[in-house]
């Protein structure tokens, strides 16, 4: 499967944005149209050998996008308009400590985002559509996505929920009015 979607491609566009912005902030709209003023931060990349690392350490297997993200930044705040509302993407530190307090409650899914209105994991045991979100309870919803899709997604939507949009946009064949599979949502109970 070829995906359209880069990390790298995604994360230098958005650092180079950034970057020359005045402040190393960005305006960021709302549905509404009021402006926010949005603060970025990137850590340092991870290395390869500390990624093999922790894969080693806790026998799991991470998505190519994700490595690549860690190999981007290894970790990251998007969209941070204050008062908590922003999205987080884990680096290996805090995935680290994920691992060692809640993996034994749900080892296939490793927690890899949040904000105040969802958190995301990447399911190990699958190899595409393998992102999944919930609102903190043990309901995992599948996104029917990979992590480049979703941060490619989560950039163009300014930080927003684009998640929770009407199904129908969602709709990955959007000319196939017959066939309406790409709306059902995919729910995983505990």
């Amino acid at each position: 499967m070829t995906n359209k979607y880069s990390v790298f491609k995604i994360m230098n566009c958005l650092q180079q944005r950034v970057a020359f912005a005045q402040n190393k902030t960005l305006l960021i709209p709302n549905v509404y149209g009021e402006l926010y003023v949005g603060k970025f931060a990137f850590n340092s990349s991870a290395t390869k050998s500390e990624i093999r690392a922790f894969i080693d350490k806790f026998n799991i297997q991470l998505p190519i996008e994700y490595e690549e993200f860690l190999r981007c930044c290894n970790g990251a705040i998007l969209f941070d308009i204050g008062l908590g509302m922003r999205t987080e993407i884990y680096g290996l530190d805090m995935l680290t400590k994920f691992m060692n307090t809640i993996f034994d409650n749900r080892p296939q899914f490793l927690p890899v985002a949040s904000n105040p209105k969802a958190n995301f994991f990447i399911d190990a045991t699958r190899h595409e559509n393998y992102l999944f979100w919930n609102e903190g309870s043990p309901k995992y919803i599948c996104l029917e996505m990979e992590f480049a899709e979703w941060l490619g997604h989560l950039i163009t939507a300014n930080g927003s929920d684009f998640w929770n949009w009407n199904p129908m946009l969602q709709c990955r064949d959007i000319y196939n009015t017959v066939n309406l599979e790409c709306m059902k949502v995919k729910v995983v109970y505990d």
